[in-house]
């Protein structure tokens, strides 16, 4: 479908203006065909209710003229969320759970950053199958709502010893966070390519009275991102 998109796009050069319209076409497309198919719809209203909640909680513990801090790696342990945001007792409730926050950023060849960062945030529980066998666990990972992220964020904080069988649920949650980081950064990289050689066929058809300044410098900058580094910044564990 992008071949013959671009096939279209090249026959259409003279016009400036389908070209940008193809343009902004296509990389939906390629962003689109490396999201996964079963992605389920989110809930508006509750994306919304979750970012005021954390806006409020975030509004209380700002201070003035201090920058944030991404320089090095938060930890910190909560409690499970026994009851939701209205009081009402959650009908599934995790062994443990923990959310992260990871930065991605393009880098090139030499590993210099490219462009801005970008961050994702990964909620994953852990639920015993047989009571008391660590064997068993099922892992799930959320990472398009937000609303139980910043339930995980707003829980209460905890001072529990932790014990061996809290060790097991946190090194099996890594391991499924560390999987869909993976996972995530290919279809970054899977984008950048797809981007980088569509705008590369581009310009070697389209003619230089045709390629306005911004389309080449967006090319220029497509060009040299060469790769994804990502990065743990935050980890909340909730047991």
């Amino acid at each position: 479908m992008i071949e013959q998109f671009s096939r279209l796009r090249k026959e259409q050069a003279e016009d400036k203006i389908y070209v940008a319209e193809a343009d902004a076409i296509l990389e939906d497309i390629a962003e689109r065909s490396a999201t996964p198919p079963d992605v389920a719809v989110l809930d508006t209203e509750l994306e919304r209710e979750a970012l005021f909640r954390l806006q409020e909680a975030a509004r209380h513990l700002a201070r003035d003229n201090e920058e944030p801090i991404t320089d090095r790696q938060l930890v910190s342990i909560g409690r499970v969320p026994y009851y939701d945001w209205q009081g009402s007792p959650r009908a599934i409730v995790p062994e443990a759970a923990l959310v992260a926050e990871v930065a991605f950023q393009s880098v090139d060849q030499r590993q210099r950053a490219i462009g801005k960062m970008t961050y994702r945030y990964y909620y994953v529980t852990v639920h015993e199958q047989e009571e008391g066998n660590v064997d068993t666990l099922q892992v799930n990972v959320e990472s398009e709502s937000l609303v139980p992220v910043v339930d995980a964020l707003l829980s209460e904080t905890s001072l529990i010893t932790l014990k061996k069988r809290h060790i097991s649920y946190l090194q099996r949650m890594l391991l499924s966070l560390e999987e869909n980081v993976q996972q995530e950064r290919d279809n970054q990289i899977a984008v950048q390519k797809r981007a980088r050689r569509y705008r590369s066929g581009s310009s070697n058809d389209l003619g230089d009275e045709v390629r306005s300044e911004k389309t080449v410098d967006t090319a220029e900058r497509h060009e040299v991102a060469y790769s994804i580094e990502a990065r743990l910044i935050n980890l909340r564990l909730l047991v």
